[in-house]
C-alpha cells in the first residue's frame, strides 16, 4: 500500500491517554460514588466552594464585627435569576448527555459497519482459495484497517487537524489530480465517499478520499480476483457496509465541526458563574444566626451548580482524551483485530473456519462431536 504509511506523519501531538479511561464505579457503594476522584469534578470543582466558603466566612465576621455589611437582599430579582440559572443548567447539561450518546452512536456504527463488512467478505469468498483471492481478501484488510485508522484520528483530532483539511473536491476535478474521480468512472459508482467530504493532512493529498474509494474498487473488481465471483447481493451487502461506515464517519464530521451554539453557552455560563459568586452576599441575610449553618449551604449549593456546570464542560467533547470520553482508541484496536481475523490466510474464509462450525454438534449430525464448551 505505497504510501499509506505516511498518513499520520504531520498528525498533531496527541495527550497521554489514561490507560484506566473507562470510568468505573459499584453503584451500590455510595461512599466510594460520592468521594471517587477519577472521572470526577471534585478537583476542578472544590477550589470554587471553597473560595464561596471563604466569602462566606469573610463577610459574616465582617458584618459580626461591625466592619461592614456587605450582604444584600435579592429579593424577587434574585428568584428569578435563580431560575433561569437552573434552566440553562439542567437544559445543557441535558443537549450534552444526549450529544455524548449521539457520538457514541456515530463511532459504535461506523466501526460496527467495518468489522460486519470484513466478516462478510470473508464469508462470502470462501469457496474461493486461489492465490489471487489470497491477494484480494488481503487487499481488502489493508484498504479497509487504512479506512478506519484514518477516519478515526481525524476524528479525534479535529481541533488540530480537522479544520486545515476541510477542501473541496472540485478544487482536485479542477486540477485534473482527483484519483477518486478515476476509479468511480473505471468501477462505475455513483455514491457519496468520504473525499466528499474530507483531504488529507497536507503533506500527501487525496488518502482519505483514495481510502474509501479503494474499498469499494476492491470491492468491485472481485470478479476478476475471485474463481467464484460474488453474486450480485453479495456484492451490495457488502458496499452497503461502506455506506454505513461513511454515514457514520459523515455524522462524526458533522458532530464535530458543529458544536452547540457558542452563544447560548456564553450566556448560560455567565449567568451561572455570576449567580454562583453573588451567592454568599445574598445567602447570609437569610442565615444570621449560624455561620457554620451559612457556609454549608454555600458550599453545597456551589458544588450543585458549579458543579453540574463543570460536567458539562467535561462531556462537552467526548471524541477527546479525557477520563469521561469515548474509548475510540480501544474501540478502533478491537475492530482492527477482527477485520485481521476475518481476512487473514487462516482467517473466517478458510476451510479450517467453517469446519470449526460444525463442530461441536452430534457427529451423527455431520459434526466433530465436542462439546460446545471446548471449543470457545
Amino acid at each position: 500500500y505505497e504510501g499509506s504509511s505516511h498518513i499520520y506523519h504531520h498528525a498533531p501531538n496527541r495527550p497521554a491517554r489514561d490507560r484506566s479511561m473507562t470510568v468505573l464505579y459499584d453503584n451500590k457503594n455510595h461512599l466510594k460514588v460520592i468521594f471517587q476522584i477519577q472521572g470526577s469534578v471534585w478537583p476542578q470543582v472544590l477550589p470554587i466552594c471553597l473560595f464561596n466558603s471563604l466569602v462566606t466566612i469573610v463577610i459574616y465576621i465582617l458584618r459580626e464585627k461591625d466592619v461592614i455589611d456587605l450582604h444584600f437582599d435579592g429579593g424577587k430579582g434574585m428568584q428569578y435569576v435563580s431560575v433561569l440559572v437552573s434552566f440553562f443548567v439542567v437544559s445543557s447539561i441535558g443537549t450534552t448527555y444526549n450529544r455524548y450518546w449521539e457520538a457514541r452512536g456515530f463511532v459504535g456504527k461506523a466501526l460496527l459497519s467495518a468489522s460486519l463488512l470484513a466478516d462478510r467478505a470473508a464469508i462470502y469468498s470462501a469457496n474461493s482459495q486461489s492465490a489471487k483471492a489470497q491477494l484480494w481478501r488481503s487487499a481488502l484488510h489493508g484498504r479497509l484497517s487504512q479506512l478506519v485508522k484514518y477516519s478515526m484520528h481525524i476524528i479525534q483530532n479535529e481541533r488540530g487537524a480537522l479544520i486545515n483539511v476541510m477542501t473541496t473536491r472540485s478544487e482536485k476535478m479542477a486540477t485534473g489530480n482527483d484519483t477518486t474521480t478515476s476509479l468511480l468512472k473505471k468501477h462505475g459508482l455513483r455514491r457519496t465517499l468520504i473525499a466528499n467530504h474530507i483531504d488529507v493532512l497536507e503533506e500527501k493529498e487525496s488518502h482519505g478520499g483514495r481510502l474509501a474509494s479503494w474499498v469499494d474498487a476492491i470491492i468491485q473488481s472481485n470478479g476478476e480476483y475471485l474463481e467464484n465471483p460474488l453474486v450480485i447481493h453479495e456484492k451490495m451487502d457488502l458496499l452497503s457496509k461502506t455506506s454505513a461506515f461513511l454515514d457514520a464517519f459523515h455524522g462524526l464530521i458533522k458532530f464535530s465541526t458543529t458544536p452547540v451554539p457558542f452563544i447560548t453557552t456564553q450566556m448560560g455560563r455567565t449567568i451561572t458563574f455570576a449567580w454562583v459568586l453573588f451567592l454568599p452576599f445574598v445567602l447570609i441575610s437569610d442565615l444570621k444566626s449560624n455561620l457554620w449553618e451559612a457556609t454549608a449551604m454555600v458550599f453545597l449549593i456551589t458544588y450543585g451548580f458549579a458543579g453540574l456546570t463543570l460536567a458539562e464542560v467535561e462531556m462537552h467533547d467526548p471524541l477527546g482524551y479525557d477520563q469521561n470520553d469515548i474509548e475510540t482508541d480501544r474501540y478502533t484496536k478491537f475492530i482492527l483485530e477482527d477485520i485481521e481475523q476475518s481476512l487473514s490466510p487462516n482467517g473466517h474464509a478458510s476451510q479450517d473456519f467453517f469446519a470449526s462450525a460444525y463442530a461441536y454438534l452430534p457427529e451423527e449430525h455431520g459434526g466433530g462431536g465436542l462439546s460446545y464448551d471446548s471449543i470457545v
